[in-house]
């Protein structure tokens, strides 16, 4: 038989479609025209593009159809009537008119529980209760949405089914994913006094009750309420899932209070669109006892749960330690699950950022050219690790060489995933004068510094892009204001600022942020090498911005990074003259300069 899913690539929809497939269904899925079907398409799902509120797109869609699903919905707490009443009430019409005389034998329609009201209490309701509405435009759509299935399905001749699940529980639902990412914007208090049930269902005890709904001939015209029986309430519930990432609940609010702040919330953030920091709909749900009745579904359906609330929670803890990622929030100090990709993270700043980002909890690839000195960096970062989980790889890349960069890359990302943040920091250096500096040793400075950071930001670019991440390119003061003896070093770090700025303004339209450091003198083995040819002069001059550690640098780097910043300039002291040279017009760094080099040098 084959079966068309609406909302497919949503979390219910996606665990359906899968246990459809294991049960020899064919699967059409509905998705929108830019919705990701990548992974459906693998596994044999005839994909079609359409949109519920456009009827033009659903024509055919039914066709050769037996069973339909209908999940697609607009789900959130929040928002206007008008746009909730679109996709749920008039893009179920839509739908139904598309299926009309197709040979449809049912239609499945997901309504919620929520339909009976969370104004009150709803504990022991069975289907037969009587719907309420209580201005909550998800709940009450649903409510249109079933009253126009009753309506509709006897005149077009489609048999359908209502289903109301309670509390949709499983890796990445809104009651995990959502209430983590919660977490890392605000405190996430309990409401109510702690004792409400979380109301429960899990996502594939769900889809079992689902199928066996579709499959049977009683099933007809029938509503059902599909909840688990799971022991747990709402306070213990948020304690535990708080508790694998360092957080817990932090307050109460009585529910009555909860709901009238949820209203005034959503009439003050209405006009700008933006989401209110409360809900009248999760004061009801997380305040309310909603352990609604499914003995019809156990009894008429043989409906039986399959997966308890200790396997449940096993499988989320799961999900959060390998899969989840924090939000990309500004002021951003959780790296759980990001993928950071670092070049010279064998040594210097970009070792200390390797470990900074591990702490963090990131995973972290490190390229540099020194196969020992990555070998000796890799357990250096493993030890700095926030959990074992963690992966860290080395990997030998000369990032001026364009063809070894792609094919190192590539590795990266087959082994940990595509990059969240990449930091170009390899990089060489040579103090002489110009008239000593051999044509090939200021190519081999540009090739690296400038053509290397060009090579990794091309071969990462599609991946940050889908991502919507951060480059993070290391510059130095000396890419601000030139200095004495550094005129190739000078000159490459100088293109990687302007690089920078101009990457910024192009990459800002898809999402990805581009960050320029310009750190002064920091203590790294790249110091140990300059002074091999260091002048007098070039000495006396970076003295103006003082020498910094590695660590302290990377310190104020992730800092920087986490709040979105276009420039970093570490140390206070190199801030300062950075400050004072731009309001001189580069004046200050010159004369400065010529003031020192006249004083080493003495009289004439």
């Amino acid at each position: 038989m084959q079966a068309l899913v609406t909302g497919a690539g949503g979390f219910i929809g996606r665990r359906l479609v899968s246990s459809l497939l294991a049960k020899g269904y064919t699967v059409r899925a509905l998705y929108l025209p830019d919705e990701d079907a990548a992974e459906a398409m693998r596994t044999g799902v005839e994909v079609v593009r359409g949109n519920l509120t456009d009827p033009a797109t659903l024509s055919g869609i039914a066709d050769g159809v037996t069973l339909v699903f209908h999940l697609a919905a607009r789900v959130a707490d929040w928002g206007p009537l008008a746009a909730f009443r679109a996709v749920t009430v008039d893009g179920t019409r839509h739908l139904l008119n598309a299926c009309r005389e197709r040979g449809v034998r049912r239609f499945v329609y997901f309504s919620s529980f929520t339909a009976l009201g969370f104004s009150r209490d709803t504990v022991g309701l069975d289907e037969e209760a009587a719907c309420v509405t209580t201005g909550i435009p998800y709940s009450d759509t649903k409510v249109e949405a079933e009253r126009l299935l009753a309506d509709l399905g006897p005149q077009y001749g489609i048999p359908f089914t209502i289903i109301r699940p309670a509390n949709v529980l499983g890796p990445g639902s809104v009651w995990t994913q959502g209430i983590l990412d919660t977490w890392f914007r605000s405190p996430v208090p309990v409401i109510g006094n702690g004792t409400a049930p979380g109301a429960f269902v899990h996502v594939q005890n769900l889809v079992d009750g689902v199928i066996l709904a579709a499959e049977s001939e009683k099933a007809a015209g029938r509503t059902y309420h599909f909840i688990d029986d799971y022991p747990v309430t709402w306070a213990e519930y948020l304690t535990t899932l708080g508790s694998w990432i360092g957080r817990r609940p932090r307050g109460r609010i009585p529910t009555g209070l909860a709901w009238r702040l949820g209203a005034v919330a959503e009439r003050v953030c209405a006009p700008f669109g933006g989401r209110p920091p409360v809900s009248r709909i999760a004061a009801g749900i997380m305040g309310r006892n909603h352990m609604v009745s499914s003995r019809r579904a156990r009894e008429e359906l043989g409906w039986t749960p399959r997966v308890t609330y200790p396997e449940a929670l096993a499988e989320i803890r799961e999900w959060v330690d390998t899969v989840y990622r924090p939000p990309s929030v500004k002021g951003q100090r959780d790296y759980h699950n990001y993928n950071v990709f670092i070049t010279g993270g064998s040594t210097g700043i970009g070792l200390a950022l390797a470990r900074a980002y591990a702490r963090l909890g990131a995973h972290v690839a490190i390229f540099a050219r020194d196969v020992g000195k990555l070998h000796a960096a890799q357990p250096l970062i493993e030890v700095a690790r926030r959990s074992p989980r963690q992966q860290v790889i080395a990997l030998a890349m000369d990032v001026g060489d364009e063809a070894a960069v792609r094919v190192r890359t590539a590795e990266a990302m087959a082994h940990l995933g595509p990059p969240d943040i990449l930091i170009n920091s390899a990089g060489i250096i040579a103090n002489d004068r110009f008239d000593n500096l051999s044509g090939d040793t200021i190519e081999a400075i540009l090739r690296t510094n400038v053509m290397g950071v060009v090579h990794v930001t091309h071969a990462l670019l599609p991946a940050l892009k889908a991502r919507r991440g951060q480059i993070v390119n290391l510059s130095s003061v000396a890419g601000l204001m030139g200095a004495y003896g550094y005129t190739a070093y000078g000159a490459s770090k100088y293109a990687v600022v302007g690089l920078s700025e101009c990457l910024r303004s192009e990459l800002k339209p898809d999402g990805v942020t581009v960050t320029v450091v310009c750190p002064p003198e920091v203590d790294t083995p790249m110091v140990a090498v300059e002074e091999a040819t260091i002048s007098p002069e070039s000495r006396a001059v970076k003295q103006l911005a003082g020498v910094l550690d590695p660590d302290a640098v990377a310190r104020t780097i992730v800092k920087g990074v986490g709040r979105r910043r276009f420039r970093i300039i570490p140390g206070a002291l190199a801030r300062v003259v950075y400050v004072l040279d731009a309001l001189s017009l580069g004046w200050l760094a010159r004369i400065s300069s010529d003031l020192i080099i006249r004083r080493v040098r003495g009289p004439q």
